[in-house]
């Protein structure tokens, strides 16, 4: 536990700088708000399928694959658990709609694409594919499928047509390359599209630092009470994670670090997207995004320390 803290840490140093260098970018006025608003679209529909892809399809046996419905069922429990988290205290601290479906999302949706996943792909670059592919699915169903539902009051339900992205459509043609037992390392596209896959964390922390550049820390005010979010977001969750499934042995080793990795990630780049496009809280879902994006660069290699001393 003790090299992955130092690698993690060493990653969140470097997702700092990432950031800082974004927001200078802006500041210095390097890029216009049109080509920062393009760059997550290039990031989620080009960069992260190509790590998505490469990660998973060169990640595992089919064994490894069948194995893996523990994870899997950590995950959706994980997940729901912090839906119905967010709504029950989006209820306690007395929300009114719009915001309050904004708080759920807010304190239930992580930043699996821009931050969990490349940080754990980092980490265990041996046995991390099949457990990005489970929980990049499970996450992509919550954001697609019922983060729209949650986010419009108005929703008639859910719509599964919201799933076939560039990045759930990579993750299944990386799981069916594992079911097929078809290993294409040594191809060179496919050297190619992991060296490219392999830039996400840098892309995807600039745009960050980007976008907090032209943003402003105001919005981090803005809304009080979304602070309330990040508590949970950021070490109740994370915390659960271990002591849940860790203390009692149903997940263990590199699957029970990379899921408190990934439960602890904050808010999601996604998240205001969503509110915009819901004609909802975008300002309450901005400054929850903002606020623990910044302060997971301390939360993440807080919990893994914490976690080895429970």
């Amino acid at each position: 536990m003790t090299e992955e803290i130092a690698v993690l840490t060493r990653q969140m140093e470097i997702l700092a700088s990432l950031i800082f260098l974004g927001f200078f970018g802006q500041k210095a006025k390097l890029l216009t708000d049109e080509n920062i608003e393009n760059f997550p679209s290039i990031v989620t529909r080009f960069i992260l399928p190509f790590m998505l892809l490469t990660s998973v399809g060169g990640g595992g046996s089919r064994e490894q694959l069948f194995g893996m419905w523990k994870f899997f069922l950590c995950t959706v429990f994980m997940l729901s658990l912090a839906l119905l988290i967010g709504f029950c205290v989006s209820r306690v601290i007395g929300l009114k709609q719009p915001t309050k479906n904004m708080h759920i999302l807010v304190t239930a949706l992580g930043n699996g694409g821009f931050i969990g996943i490349p940080l754990v792909a980092v980490i265990f670059p041996e046995t991390s594919g099949l457990a990005i592919a489970v929980f990049a699915l499970v996450e992509a169903t919550i954001y697609w499928v019922v983060g729209p539902a949650v986010a419009d009051t108005s929703s008639k339900g859910i719509n599964l047509k919201n799933l076939a992205t560039p990045m759930t459509i990579s993750i299944g043609i990386g799981l069916l390359l594992v079911i097929l037992n078809i290993n294409l390392e040594g191809n060179v596209l496919w050297d190619t599209m992991v060296n490219v896959g392999a830039t996400t964390k840098y892309f995807a922390a600039i745009y960050i630092g980007l976008d907090f550049g032209r943003k402003g820390f105001k919005v981090l005010f803005a809304k009080p009470k979304v602070f309330i979010a990040m508590p949970f977001k950021l070490l109740v969750f994370p915390i659960i994670t271990y002591l849940l499934f860790g203390k009692t042995g149903i997940l263990y080793g590199d699957q029970l670090i990379m899921l408190v990795i990934l439960t602890g990630t904050p808010t999601g780049m996604a998240v205001p997207l969503l509110a915009k496009q819901a004609n909802s809280d975008e300002a309450y879902a901005t400054a929850g995004t903002m606020v623990c994006t910044l302060l997971c660069i301390v939360t993440l290699p807080f919990v893994m320390w914490l976690t080895t001393h429970l």
